[in-house]
């Protein structure tokens, strides 16, 4: 996973790794930086009706980098313009299952 070195510093700054993890740092980077864009702008419908996630960004780069790296997870993601937003949807019940876990994690 690679990141910008402006939102590569802005992570680090954070200091919310963990130093006892397995986890190389890049990829605990990784993880915060899908939960923090899920907790800022996600949403997830009930999984009874119909498997979707969205996050949202102003910029189409964030929006393509937090898709890239969903698929350096393996997850697979789309990007559609919505009004003056680009979103980032999942509509795989496995892949959603996926996210969480990172999420989680």
């Amino acid at each position: 996973m690679s990141f910008s070195t402006d939102l590569r510093e802005e992570l680090l700054s954070l200091k919310v790794w963990d130093t006892n993890s397995s986890l190389a740092q890049d990829e605990q980077l990784a993880r915060l930086y899908i939960r923090e864009a899920f907790i800022k702008a996600g949403f997830i419908n009930e999984p009874q009706k119909e498997y979707h996630l969205e996050i949202r960004f102003k910029t189409k780069e964030k929006a393509e980098k937090l898709k890239s790296i969903l698929s350096a997870f393996g997850i697979s993601s789309k990007i559609i313009k919505k009004a003056n937003e680009n979103m980032v949807y999942l509509k795989d019940g496995e892949d959603i299952s996926n996210f969480l876990a990172i999420c989680r994690s």
